[in-house]
């Protein structure tokens, strides 16, 4: 592959960065990729690690590339990645075996106040950061980690006022909120979250049908049977393409079996959307303390 072919493939996978495209961007990677960052000691082995740790993440992130420039099997990109609208200058360092990338080492540096002693040798760079002059101050980190707290109780609080306004149970709002609490920034991670949450609490009403038809006949045995079938498909489900996540199947299942058993009424429809409520707000919530986080 020559060297015109590598670039294209690498504004491709910035592009997909940009984007969110999680799948194409990790196209570029060898199954057996090693992507390391020396500045927080971390290494992660496999194109499958590399992408999952990615798609975990709860920043939003934005990649506006600066240059590209390399030959052969060794390229260097140096772009600016913005976690939730604050910028770090970061340099990834690729090296390809044929047309993947075999290794990569990503270096990364925040902003810093020019220096006073040599702005007379100095000029602005364009589309860098601000002089100290017209910078805000950061906030302290008593002042952010107690905004951030703040910022969380507001919103469990809001949250569940609506919900008791609405006769809906809080303790499922607070269901819908830890299941969709991995899932951060990313709206449709949230949604995903919740669709298994859901799925669970059809799996758990179908469960308290079935002992309640079952019981007469075969007693407290029907539950076992009943809870067999139950993980069997929970399980199963963990290598689904998207409704994979399998502790909030279980916690949507929590959700019904312990609280209404025999049929699936409006009180299943009331703790779905307690739930609901709760994946709602704790995204609003990680938005505030991302935003407080940057300040």
């Amino acid at each position: 592959m020559n060297d015109d072919e590598i670039r294209v493939l690498l504004n491709r996978h910035w592009l997909a960065s940009d984007a969110g495209d999680f799948q194409t961007e990790h196209e570029i990677y060898r199954e057996d990729a090693v992507l390391e960052y020396p500045q927080s000691g971390e290494r992660i082995r496999g194109r499958k690690n590399i992408q999952s740790s990615r798609t975990v993440q709860p920043n939003k992130k934005r990649f506006e590339i600066r240059r590209i420039i390399g030959a052969n099997n060794l390229w260097v990109t140096e772009f600016v990645l913005a976690y939730d609208g604050k910028p770090t200058y970061t340099v990834s360092i690729m090296e390809f075996s044929g047309e993947k990338i075999a290794h990569e080492t990503q270096y990364f540096a925040d902003p810093f106040v020019p220096g006073a002693s040599r702005a007379q040798f100095v000029e602005r760079m364009d589309g860098y950061p601000p002089t100290a002059a017209s910078r805000s101050l950061p906030m302290s980190g008593f002042l952010r980690y107690n905004a951030q707290t703040l910022a969380a109780s507001i919103t469990a609080g809001t949250a569940a006022a609506i919900c008791a306004l609405l006769g809906w149970p809080v303790w499922a709002m607070f269901l819908g909120w830890v299941a969709a609490f991995a899932a951060g920034q990313r709206i449709k991670e949230v949604a995903r979250s919740y669709v298994c949450f859901l799925a669970g609490i059809c799996i758990g009403a179908a469960g308290t049908v079935a002992v309640t038809g079952l019981n007469p006949y075969l007693g407290p045995v029907s539950m076992g049977i009943v809870v067999f079938f139950m993980a069997t498909i929970i399980a199963s489900t963990r290598k689904m393409p998207y409704a994979n996540i399998v502790p909030n199947f279980i916690l949507g299942v929590l959700g019904i079996f312990a609280f209404h058993a025999g049929h699936f009424d409006i009180a299943g429809v009331k703790v779905a959307a307690a739930a609901a409520v709760g994946a709602a707000f704790v995204w609003v919530a990680g938005r505030l303390q991302n935003k407080i986080a940057a300040a």
